[in-house]
C-alpha cells in the first residue's frame, strides 16, 4: 500500500472575489505591500495575503496566547529590512 502523499497548497479561493489566488510568496513579494500588523494580528492588504492568512490560520488563538505571554514578538515582522 502506498503512503498518503502530502498536500501542497499553492493557492486558495479568495473570499472577497471568489477567484483562485496564489499564496503570498516571501521571495518574490514584499511583506509591507501584503500585510500589516495591528494588536498582534496579521492583517492582509492584498488578495495573496488574504488567502495566506486564511489557509495558514496566521491569527489563530494559539499565536495570540504566545504573544500575550511574551513568548512571541511581532516587532520584527513590521520592520522593513535595510537593503544596505
Amino acid at each position: 500500500m502506498n503512503a498518503p502523499k502530502a498536500v501542497v497548497n499553492i493557492a486558495s479561493i479568495d473570499d472577497e472575489n471568489g477567484e483562485v489566488v496564489a499564496l503570498y510568496h516571501p521571495r518574490t513579494q514584499s511583506w509591507p505591500e501584503n500585510f500589516q500588523l495591528a494588536d498582534g494580528n496579521i492583517l492582509p492588504v492584498s488578495a495573496n495575503a488574504r488567502v495566506t492568512v486564511k489557509l495558514l490560520q496566521l491569527n489563530r488563538s494559539e499565536r495570540q496566547l504566545l504573544i500575550a505571554a511574551n513568548l512571541l514578538s511581532d516587532a520584527h515582522a513590521s520592520q522593513t529590512p535595510d537593503p544596505h
